[in-house]
């Protein structure tokens, strides 16, 4: 969320207090109220603009340890390891924001003219893809990983370390 100087007489306050903070590389906490609720906020400058990030109180967060209890501990197959680093490899790139996009209210907006016109709408129902191992699961996905990237995005191979020769005695 960015916050704005309200009108001109408050851009020049807005000014001093953003380069303020960015040349110190500072932020700042405060409190603000938000739908009625208090809330407590980051304020951190961003180029011209200062930007407000709602945060949590500690009491609202859940502890990662509750959770870490119930992962199970095990060790990671080597093969899986190295397919999971290609399949990172092959996937930088950068990102296409216009793909990511929020059509709640195209939803709702369809929801809405279904029942004004007396129909209801029914979900799409995705195909169940098959459960896979994961070795082939990884495999699978780094092949078309690759598959998908033009030539200039090809990432080029690692270097391999060479071992030395075995001597029999």
């Amino acid at each position: 969320m960015y916050l704005l100087p309200d009108g001109l007489p408050a851009q020049h306050p807005y000014a001093v207090l953003r380069q303020a903070l960015q040349e110190r590389q500072k932020w700042a906490i405060g409190r603000v109220v938000l739908s009625g609720q208090r809330r407590l906020v980051l304020v951190r400058p961003a180029g011209c603009l200062l930007t407000l990030h709602v945060l949590h109180y500690p009491t609202q967060v859940r502890s990662g340890a509750s959770w870490e209890a119930e992962l199970r501990g095990g060790t990671v197959n080597a093969a899986e390891q190295d397919l999971a680093g290609k399949l990172i490899d092959a996937s930088m790139q950068p990102i296409d924001w216009s793909a990511y996009r929020d059509d709640r209210a195209e939803q709702l907006a369809a929801l809405v003219e279904a029942t004004l016109q007396g129909r209801s709408l029914t979900p799409v129902v995705e195909a169940k893809a098959p459960m896979l191992p994961l070795l082939e699961a990884l495999q699978q996905s780094v092949a078309a990983a690759l598959r998908d990237q033009t030539p200039a995005d090809a990432v080029a191979p690692r270097a391999r370390s060479r071992k030395k020769p075995r001597r029999d005695p």
